[in-house]
């Protein structure tokens, strides 16, 4: 997943300036002009005002910049097992938060977790694991989700399925006929037969028969392995689908892959 767009930048020129005018409220102002000599006790009142002031002012600034909740990406890829109708899904994703109200969320206990605080500075990123973070049963909480930070995730979840590509048939020239139980469509399939020729799918919507044509890559591709498919699957509901977290991050982009073995009809 690129982690481009869910960087913090530097501090602004705003946020400076902010430091300055409040270095000189309690420096200058306060001992110069409202707690002057012989009433310096002032300052124990004006002090504390002056920072709480400053501190809900920059709190209203970045409500107002950022907002709350946060924006990420998601990449999943599903591996199905269509002999024990079982598949794993993985997904790596990135956000960057702003201030989160509620930072508690469920997750299936059979489901594995773990996470990264990202920062970038001066062209190099560094990556800390996340420290603190909370888990009992299906609530997690803790700081697996902080205000204002850059994170990653991965999370690992077996699952129940009777999603698979079937092989109908091989007509002619080798040309296999599909037909698919996701609940998805299935965007750019790639097959390699047992001879290892590769035949591809533009789309293939759930319940639909179709033939694939035949692919000649410049290059060898990186699998799939022979009677493999691998494709892109639009996001549906149900066991298939991403893997929830924190209800608050507004999820901009995630893309899902599936990949396995094709199923052959029970006759062949």
């Amino acid at each position: 997943t690129s982690a481009a767009p869910y960087y913090f930048s530097a501090p602004s020129t705003t946020l400076g300036l902010g430091l300055i005018i409040f270095a000189v409220l309690v420096g200058p102002l306060s001992l110069f002009l409202w707690a002057p000599a012989g009433k310096r006790q002032r300052l124990f009142l004006l002090i504390p005002a002056i920072s709480v002031g400053f501190s809900l002012l920059l709190l209203l600034l970045i409500l107002a910049g950022d907002g709350t909740g946060g924006t990420g990406s998601r990449e999943v890829l599903i591996q199905v097992n269509p002999q024990d109708h079982s598949a794993l899904i993985s997904q790596n994703q990135i956000c960057k938060t702003s201030v989160l109200l509620n930072n508690t969320f469920q997750l299936p206990e059979n489901a594995g977790i773990t996470g990264a605080r990202m920062s970038k500075a001066r062209g190099s990123i560094k990556e800390k694991t996340i420290e603190g973070a909370a888990r009992q049963g299906e609530e997690c909480g803790g700081k697996w989700f902080t205000s204002r930070s850059t994170l990653q995730h991965r999370i690992i979840m077996p699952v129940s399925t009777r999603a698979a590509l079937t092989l109908l048939e091989t007509r002619p020239g080798g040309a296999p006929v599909f037909q698919s139980t996701f609940p998805g469509t299935l965007n750019g399939l790639t097959y390699r037969d047992a001879s290892g020729k590769y035949w591809i799918l533009e789309q293939l919507p759930p319940g639909r028969k179709m033939q694939a044509s035949p692919f000649l890559p410049e290059e060898e591709p990186d699998g799939p392995p022979p009677l493999h498919f691998r494709a892109s699957m639009e996001p549906a509901g149900g066991e298939l689908g991403p893997i929830p977290t924190l209800p608050s991050i507004n999820w901009e982009k995630t893309s899902v892959t599936v990949s396995g073995p094709v199923t052959p009809l029970p006759h062949e």
